[in-house]
């Protein structure tokens, strides 16, 4: 039910605007009052909740059009006025408009259709207004979060890498040879989870960045068979710890393209930490291949696989799946989006196919250089 607050100090008036209402088959309560502190009262003390205010542009205790609308104004901002008056003056209408008012109606022009209409039209800006206020708000919201999140994974960077470079050189040095088995082991599980924290953090920087707009890439002429091969390099001690079969199948000629080095090898760390983490047996293989005006590559492993309902949200942020047995650590969910987005910038594409117990191929292609 929407509530109407009607302003009319002349009772013959008011009679023949509540008839007139009466006569729009639109559904409301209406509050009349006589003077503007009535509505104040009501509005302020009463704390009543109006879609609309309806008011004469010249109450008993008004000092003249523009005192009426902006007093109602001063009340409260968010509630559109439609203001009645028995005189047609179009500078005053058009300079209460300006100010602010919904719309300015002549009492003797009245019609039932057209204040149906009127006050329809006034309802619906109040919500598009609130809806827009909120939705504002909660941007705000947001962008306050996403900053300080950046901020905050900014300043966590150091100290991080400053307790995994000690753990690191704590388990290298010849100290460490006289430690028991199980302070080693906290060693290197306190390693492996400052690495795990690292890489998060890494993650949310990357987000944020993409979120407004300010991950830049480094874009160099470089060989993507190269840089395949760095990021492989870095998995395959663990490839053979798991007896996973790593194959990859290149050209024998360099492939060159327009890369940011550094990126590229995080989309492949990606892919092979993924790999790793849900391939029990058989192997992960990366193919590339030359093809009419880009360069495709497929990564696939032979690993749980993704359900088919999953697929349309495997880029998506903050989005985990179940994938069976695992081993290793839940991630960000940030990963795939972040890979995407870096794709993307590249002027290249990915798409991704699997099927549950069979395992899953990412499909990326990038534009050949000229």
């Amino acid at each position: 039910m929407n509530n109407i607050l009607y302003l009319e100090s002349d009772a013959e008036d008011a009679k023949f605007f509540l008839n007139l209402l009466s006569k729009s088959y639109y559904e409301f309560h209406i509050d009349q009052v006589k003077t503007i502190n009535e509505a104040r009262e009501l509005i302020i003390s009463h704390k009543k909740d109006y879609q609309v205010i309806i008011a004469d542009l010249m109450p008993v205790d008004s000092a003249g059009p523009e005192d009426t609308f902006m007093t109602l104004k001063s009340i409260d901002e968010t509630i559109p006025i439609i203001l009645l008056t028995g005189l047609i003056d179009d500078g005053v209408a058009l300079k209460l408009i300006a100010q602010g008012a919904q719309d300015y109606l002549v009492k003797s022009e009245l019609r039932a259709v057209h204040l149906k209409r009127v006050i329809k039209y006034a309802i619906e800006r109040q919500k598009n207004e609130k809806d827009l206020k909120t939705a504002n708000q909660e941007l705000n919201k947001v962008v306050d979060f996403k900053t300080n999140l950046a901020m905050v994974s900014h300043e966590l960077r150091s100290p991080i890498a400053c307790v995994k470079e000690g753990l690191s050189a704590a388990l290298e040095s010849q100290e460490v040879t006289n430690l028991s088995n199980d302070f080693k082991e906290i060693l290197r599980v306190s390693l492996n989870a400052t690495e795990r924290l690292s890489f998060m953090i890494n993650d949310l920087l990357d987000i944020s960045k993409i979120e407004s707009g300010k991950l830049d890439l480094n874009i160099e002429s470089s060989d993507l068979i190269e840089l395949i091969k760095q990021s492989a390099s870095l998995f395959e001690k663990q490839c053979k710890e798991k007896n996973l079969e790593l194959k990859m199948d290149f050209p024998e000629s360099p492939v060159i393209g327009s890369f940011d080095k550094q990126r590229i090898v995080q989309i492949f760390t990606n892919f092979f930490t993924n790999a790793l983490k849900y391939t029990r047996e058989g192997s992960i293989s990366i193919q590339l291949k030359l093809e009419s005006g880009h360069i495709e590559v497929r990564f696939s492993d032979t690993g749980y696989g993704i359900e088919k309902e999953n697929l349309n949200k495997i880029f998506l942020k903050f989005e985990k799946f179940d994938k069976g047995n695992s081993s290793g650590s839940s991630g960000t969910g940030l990963g795939l989006a972040i890979v995407k987005k870096i794709v993307e910038l590249h002027k290249g594409t990915i798409s991704v196919e699997s099927e549950r117990g069979k395992g899953t191929t990412f499909i990326l292609n990038f534009p050949k250089s000229s």
